[in-house]
Parts: C-alpha cells; structure tokens; sequence
C-alpha cells in the first residue's frame, strides 16, 4: 500500500523583536494544524523556536530588523528554518554550559541553546545570502 505523504511549505517575515514571539508562535501552529497531534511535541518546538529568536533579538546585533521563518512539514515531519541579517553567529560551535555546578558558580548564558539541543531531532547552521540560517527538524512521527 502506497502511504499518502503530505507536504507544505511555507515562509513569513517578522519584525525582529521580542513581541513577535507569540505571533511567530501562532503562525506555527497554524502551519502544522492536524499534523502536530503530540502536545509535548508542540512545546518543545514552540521552545526551541522562541529561545533561538530570543538569541537572535539579544546577540544577532541585526542590520535588518526582520526575521525569516520558513516551515516544511510533511506527515513524517517538521522543518523550520530561522533566517536574520545578524552579524555571523554559529550557535552550535558554542560549548555546553556546566549544568552540574550551583547557579552561582555557572558563568551566564548558553542554558537556552541547550535546551534547544535537547529538544530537536537535528539542528544545523549555514550562512547564506549574508544571513544566518538555524535548521531544526522535529520528527513527527514518535
């Protein structure tokens, strides 16, 4: 039997600020509709986007105060590509944090990109056109 693959892409452009979160989020959801059954599925890319967002608005020291989502998703499934115009970033060439130490002791940031590491299937980095791409694949089929 022949198995019936949906698949669907699309992109939008946001304003690169904080307050574009839930709308980034939204927009999302709206994208996976019926194929994003799994609730714990859901929060963990909804996290993973926003904490990569959150980076770029923070750090990315952006040229152009815009962010490119780009979303693929099949039955099997889910691709987001996150584009800005920061300067060059590789968030996966930063270290794990200490997470085994007291707070006091841990030297600030990196807790969000770990996260991020812990939730996704696959994550890549590529610059392209003079902007960063993050590259994060959820299965959907778990």
């Amino acid at each position: 039997m022949k198995e019936n693959i949906f698949s669907e892409k699309a992109v939008k452009v946001f304003k690169a600020s904080l307050g574009a979160i839930p709308e980034v989020k939204q927009y999302i959801l709206e994208k996976t509709g019926p194929l994003l059954r799994d609730k714990k599925k859901e929060m963990q890319i909804l996290l993973a986007v926003e904490e990569i967002i959150v980076n770029i608005i923070n750090h990315a020291q952006i040229k152009r105060p815009e962010i490119i989502i780009e979303i693929d998703i099949s039955s099997k499934r889910l691709t987001v590509k996150i584009l800005d115009y920061g300067i060059p970033f590789n968030p996966l060439e930063v270290g794990e944090p200490d997470i085994k130490s007291s707070l006091l002791e841990r030297e600030i940031g990196g807790l969000g990109l770990f996260l991020v590491r812990q939730v996704v299937d696959e994550i890549k980095y590529q610059r392209i056109d003079e902007k960063n791409c993050i590259i994060m694949v959820f299965n959907l089929s778990n």
